[in-house]
């Protein structure tokens, strides 16, 4: 386009010089023409224009082939030979020819010669001026074709942003949905997950229940053991009064043997003393282990909770079992001592106590043995249930894990694609903010030109729907430096007047 541009002002510098050069040969009678001609198409119509452009180009067209048609009559007559005569009378007819030339004669020749070139460059201009309005015409169609083009292209981005902003609108209204649906899910869940927590706690309590079971079967245990060692005890303590009752008439060396026997016996009921110790120790450490066992495998803070208050209470009731145990040592070595001291003077009255002791020893330990096994069944009882409990609390605790971390997994992907679709909704926002800025920038490029092409037709009084018709001689005008340079082309009655800037 600069190209052209360039093209076009120096073929207009070149028109205006020549048309400047005709415009100083033109008669006033041309210049009155002239004037008229402009005063009567002040408002001429498109019609009366192109009739008029039609005169003007034929009688252009006529008086350049006249004004050519006389110059060959010239070459020609000035080119034909004429026959050879003597030196004095070319002499005397060049002379007398020169004589007869007088100056008005010489100068019409000069002007038909000047006429000649100056019709010769007016043939010229019209051509050039006739290639400059097709260059101007082709101009106009390509700028009317680039803005179709631009106009269709916005409306198409247009349509397309609208139809995807559509899209990613629906997409939020579906997203909006299937997170309503996961929060209800959620909340389900959550209540699910509190009537475990009721239910856990039940369990709990019934676990308490069984820990003070079996603690209290324990301290049976024990006192179920002292009861048969007292009670072998008594056996043995029996049969030996037996015989000390038989043999309590022999010798002295009898009673003396009879005494390292219950010496013998006292170290060996300290021994089984010793032994209970033992056993009771290894309890104990058997219980520790149990609690240390029960202790690894419960992984919530509420069963955390209640293992340490157990394993507080079974500690305190331990520490309460090893007193009582240590007291009752102590007091069976008292009492050892106390019956090997009055052996001998209350023999027969410790039988018959001990005799009816031990019937009612008997008595208890029948007792304590029903009731041993009655707690035994308790116990497995209550130890299945527990087995049970931990075995649903389990499956339960390793299904919501699963469930959490599906759930998790499904909220993270639901996060991306959301973040995904809000990137693209920020880049089709974007792309529809440039499009509009490139609209915006070419509406004021589009209303600027026009601005420019109005403001020209009313400096120049162009109107609408018309065209500018050039005279035959042309008028005479001075061109500034900053003054812009119009070529106007001629258009159909149909068609919108167009002017372009150069």
């Amino acid at each position: 386009m600069s190209k052209r541009a360039n093209l076009l002002t120096s073929s207009s510098d070149d028109t205006l010089s020549s048309s400047k050069e005709i415009n100083l040969t033109n008669s006033s009678d041309d210049k009155d023409r002239n004037s008229s001609m402009r005063s009567n198409s002040s408002k001429p119509t498109v019609a009366e224009q192109q009739d008029k452009t039609t005169e003007n180009s034929s009688d252009r067209t006529a008086a350049i082939e006249m004004s050519q048609r006389a110059s060959r009559k010239g070459d020609v007559a000035r080119n034909t030979p004429q026959p050879k005569e003597t030196a004095s009378t070319t002499n005397s007819e060049k002379s007398r020819r020169t004589e007869t030339l007088s100056p008005t004669r010489f100068s019409r020749i000069q002007e038909k010669h000047e006429l000649q070139n100056l019709n010769n460059r007016l043939a010229a201009y019209i051509d050039r001026v006739k290639y400059l309005e097709t260059e101007n015409s082709k101009l106009t169609q390509e700028l009317h074709s680039l803005e179709e083009v631009t106009t269709r292209e916005v409306s198409n981005v247009k349509l397309l942003f609208e139809s995807e902003l559509e899209d990613l609108r629906n997409a939020l209204d579906r997203e909006a949905k299937l997170k309503s649906c996961i929060e209800l899910e959620s909340r389900r869940k959550t209540l699910e997950v509190e009537k475990l927590k009721i239910k856990l706690d039940n369990a709990t309590k019934e676990l308490k229940e069984t820990s003070a079971y079996v603690a209290r079967f324990n301290e049976l245990n024990s006192k179920f053991g002292e009861t048969l060692i007292d009670n072998k005890n008594l056996k043995d303590a029996n049969k030996k009064l037996t015989k000390e009752l038989t043999l309590e008439k022999k010798t002295f060396k009898d009673n003396q043997k009879i005494l390292e026997e219950e010496i013998l016996q006292r170290v060996t009921i300290e021994n089984k003393l010793q032994s209970t110790m033992e056993n009771f120790k290894f309890k104990e450490e058997v219980h520790k282990q149990q609690l240390d066992d029960s202790r690894t495998s419960r992984r919530t803070e509420v069963i955390g909770r209640l293992v340490n208050e157990y394993e507080d209470k079974l500690q305190s009731e331990l520490q309460i079992l090893r007193q009582q145990a240590e007291e009752d040592v102590k007091q069976n070595k008292k009492e050892i001592s106390d019956l090997f001291d009055s052996k001998f003077q209350n023999l027969e009255n410790e039988l018959q106590r001990k005799k009816k002791a031990l019937e009612a020893a008997q008595e208890d330990i029948n007792m304590a043995n029903s009731r041993v096994n009655e707690l035994n069944q308790q116990i497995n009882d209550l130890l299945s249930s527990n087995n049970d409990y931990l075995r649903k609390i389990t499956d339960i605790e390793r299904s919501k894990e699963l469930e959490r971390t599906k759930y998790i997994s499904e909220i993270q992907g639901l996060d991306q694609e959301l973040t995904a679709m809000q990137d693209d909704m920020s880049q089709k926002v974007q792309e529809y903010q440039d499009l509009m800025d490139i609209k915006v920038a070419l509406d004021m490029e589009i209303s600027a030109y026009r601005k420019l092409i109005e403001s020209e037709e009313r400096r120049l009084s162009i109107t609408p729907n018309t065209s500018v018709v050039g005279s035959p001689r042309g008028k005479k005008r001075k061109y500034g430096d900053d003054e812009t340079d119009l070529f106007h082309q001629p258009g159909d009655p149909q068609s919108t007047n167009k002017c372009v800037i150069m």
